[in-house]
């Protein structure tokens, strides 16, 4: 997610991407490694699914990211998915630790 994009959903990075190698110049070339890389992301939403059934699992994933200088995203998506999960508790430390931080510029 880069800043100032908008969602009508919520969206957590987990630092996973995906990506081809292929360099495409024409329609022909293009579509078959169009159509390799779609079956790669279904593949991929299904993994995700799979890994977080639920905002449970999505909050023990959370919970597990770096916090500190630089982390500011992952600390910020960890409060938002422990507070939907009902931690309460950890989820009001998250913002904190963010507040906390040394502005990486002056």
């Amino acid at each position: 997610m880069r800043p100032g994009q908008d969602f009508a959903h919520f969206a957590f990075g987990v630092g996973e991407r995906l990506s081809g190698d292929a360099a495409c110049r024409s329609d022909e070339r293009f579509r078959p490694v169009a159509d390799g890389l779609a079956l790669r992301a279904a593949c991929h939403v299904r993994r995700l699914r799979d890994r977080f059934p639920d905002l449970e699992a999505l909050s023990a994933c959370s919970a597990l990211q770096g916090t500190g200088r630089g982390w500011s995203w992952d600390t910020w998506n960890a409060g938002v998915a422990t507070a939907l999960a009902g931690d309460t508790s950890e989820a009001r430390q998250r913002p904190t630790a963010i507040l906390d931080e040394e502005p990486i510029a002056p």
